[in-house]
């Protein structure tokens, strides 16, 4: 986000014209003022660290702040970092990076479309093979081979990933394209990602690891600390309880932004029975609305069954 070595092509949202001293203030802000027109870079053009602080903690107290970084500018900050040398405006930084265990990620959809977008690029192409539930990515770049990649259901089921709790239950569909997608850019298109790997991906790696674990840090002698996750039935006892309530959406995204994680098979073992408490309490208390519901539509009938 700062300094003077980044790519002009780009629509910046940062100023790197250099100010060499208080003397040429007036034509450097002549520069600048056409530069913003002619970029159409919006509002957020910082200067400094302090201007992009101010500008992260307006961001973090917004109701348009992704709920992983409400509250938290400096991560912002970073974000808008890692968005600029992608090449992305502020927003598109923020509405597509996602951190998992401590490494910043992004949405497979950004990945394609950075990819389809850069002038390099000649076609990516995706095919289904319905006889054995396979997808294949293929992605030619000019001057280069073709690279062909491809991922199937029996790859996800070598990988423990199907029929688990979440995206890989509900979108199996989704999840197969992407996966195969992930490997063909990240394979052909290395240098437009900048190293980076889609979120689907990073999130499957972090539940794979040690079967039922994921790294939650390292010590200072470099020992994986591995809290253990919630099992299976535990997963299903707490979308039980959460569908029990009176609002199961709210409840839901509540429950998830309290323990940060993206689904309810993230959370670590340690944190079950205080999760469930909490989940019984709200079902309790859905459930004697409704009886207090039920008592009072009673009592405005008379003995006849009419409604006074």
């Amino acid at each position: 986000m700062y300094g003077n070595n980044v790519d002009n092509t780009s629509d910046l949202y940062v100023n790197t014209s250099p100010i060499t001293s208080p003397t040429n203030n007036s034509s450097v802000n002549n520069s600048i003022e056409p530069a913003i027109h002619a970029k159409n870079v919006g509002f957020m053009y910082v200067t400094s660290l302090k201007e992009a602080m101010i500008c992260a903690e307006l961001i973090a107290k917004s109701a348009f702040c992704p709920r992983v970084f409400q509250n938290k500018p400096g991560d912002i900050v970073v974000a808008l970092q890692h968005g600029q040398e992608l090449g992305l405006k502020p927003m598109q930084a923020l509405q597509n990076t996602a951190v998992i265990n401590g490494k910043p990620t992004m949405w497979g959809d950004l990945a394609l479309a950075l990819c389809k977008s850069h002038p390099t690029v000649e076609y990516i192409k995706e095919t289904k093979v319905k006889s054995k539930n396979k997808y294949i990515c293929r992605v030619k770049r000019i001057g280069e081979n073709e690279v062909k990649r491809s991922f199937s259901e029996d790859d996800a089921r070598r990988a423990k990933l199907w029929n688990k709790p979440g995206p890989w239950t509900e979108y199996p569909q989704r999840m197969l394209p992407a996966r195969a997608r992930g490997f063909a850019l990240r394979d052909g298109c290395a240098d437009i990602l900048c190293g980076f790997i889609t979120r689907e991906e990073a999130t499957d790696y972090a539940r794979l690891d040690c079967a039922k674990t994921e790294y939650a840090r390292t010590d200072a002698f470099h020992t994986k600390i591995t809290p253990e996750l919630i099992s299976l039935n535990e997963v299903n006892r707490l979308i039980e309880l959460v569908d029990a309530t009176a609002n199961p959406q709210d409840v839901r995204e509540r429950l998830l932004k309290h323990y940060e994680i993206f689904n309810i098979d993230e959370l670590p073992a340690s944190k079950f029975a205080e999760a469930e408490k909490v989940l019984l309490a709200k079902k309790q208390r859905a459930s004697e609305v409704v009886v207090a519901e039920v008592t009072a539509t009673n009592t405005t009938k008379d003995v006849s069954g009419e409604t006074k």
